[in-house]
């Protein structure tokens, strides 16, 4: 049964993020990995050193090249009642980033209760790959067609995907024509998503471009998929986050202008709200359940 109360201690629940941060920062540095605190969570880092007191997930950035191998790493790494959710390990699991879940802490989004068991349920971090962003229309046109073409491909090799994002029949034809010339068989959704992780987003190369991005195409426009300039990376700064040092882009205070202007002043207290909705099950153990808005 799902409720609309709100939190009144997130403390329990930062608690288990933090353990999932920590295990994250874990890996990526026994292997090499560069990666970043993004979005909230770099703004929590900034104006809080560490979790915004109303927040309820974290996220993390990564080039694009350092998430693949992170991809290929990453199962064998984390702890028990741990795993990986991606495209590749969820055939119905349809975003373009990752989570690290602990799979002991159920914790289901309402974009996802629809689905059923189909996607497993737990606890998590995000974790989004960047990509870099062709300088030209002509570029995001390309890659634009590479991958709708793919996407055709996908569908017409493996019927059990679970949505189509092509709606136009002429769309669908033309792509699926041209795509069988030039793209090899899929033979389940995991090889569609190799196969655009490595020959679609990987041209042109991160660092090549001006700009970078968690989007795939350009008709992606979701606020957090707006390019931003890959120069307020670089090799990051570390800073205190609720105990832990964290990495944070470089020019941070450029990127947090970037998505959050103004962004050393709280939201007023009335808008300082919880972001997902989720289905309270018995297995939080926290007696915690939230609210569908928030602010930064």
């Amino acid at each position: 049964m799902k409720s609309s109360l709100t939190y009144d201690n997130l403390e329990p629940l930062h608690h288990e993020l933090l353990r999932i941060l920590k295990v994250f920062i874990t890996i990526c540095e026994k292997h090499g990995l560069m990666y970043y605190a993004g979005y909230g969570t770099a703004l929590g880092a900034v104006r809080h050193r560490g979790i915004i007191p109303w927040d309820d997930d974290l996220d993390v950035i990564m080039p694009r090249e350092d998430y693949n191998r992170f991809l290929q790493i990453v199962s064998g790494e984390l702890p028990t009642g741990w795993g990986l959710v991606s495209e590749q390990t969820e055939p119905c699991y349809d975003c373009s980033w990752c989570k690290i879940q602990n799979f002991n802490r159920k914790e289901i989004e309402e974009c996802e209760c629809a689905l059923g068991d189909k996607i497993p349920q737990g606890l998590y971090i995000d974790i989004f790959p960047l990509n870099a962003v062709p300088d030209s229309k002509f570029g995001n046109l390309k890659r634009d067609l590479h991958y709708l073409c793919a996407l055709a491909r996908l569908r017409w090799d493996v019927k059990e995907s679970c949505r189509s994002k092509l709606r136009s029949l002429a769309g669908w034809v033309i792509a699926l024509l041209v795509s069988r010339w030039f793209i090899p068989k899929f033979s389940t959704k995991g090889d569609f998503y190799e196969y655009v992780w490595h020959k679609v987003v990987t041209s042109p190369k991160f660092g090549e471009c001006r700009l970078v991005s968690p989007r795939m195409i350009s008709r992606q426009k979701w606020p957090p998929f707006r390019p931003f300039p890959v120069e307020y990376l670089g090799d990051g700064e570390y800073v205190e986050f609720s105990g832990l040092k964290i990495r944070i882009p470089r020019m941070w205070h450029d990127y947090l202008s970037f998505f959050y202007g103004d962004y050393m002043t709280p939201p007023p207290p009335e808008s300082r709200k919880c972001k997902h909705s989720v289905e309270a099950v018995a297995a939080w153990k926290f007696g915690l359940t939230r609210d569908c808005q928030s602010d930064v």
